[in-house]
């Protein structure tokens, strides 16, 4: 017996939904290891240069 089709639509909502949410959180992630690694680059070349 197959399911009404508003199940199926509120099903593959959800799946969009949670893979839209899983890209936002990867693409902060990578924005945020970005940002760090940014961040010490700038800070091990100031301690470089206090250093001389």
């Amino acid at each position: 017996m197959p399911r009404p089709p508003r199940r199926i639509e509120l099903v593959r909502r959800l799946i969009a939904l949670g893979t839209l949410a899983c890209a936002a959180a990867a693409g902060l992630v990578e924005l945020v290891a970005l940002q760090r690694s940014r961040h010490q680059l700038r800070r091990g070349r100031q301690q470089h240069t206090a250093h001389h």
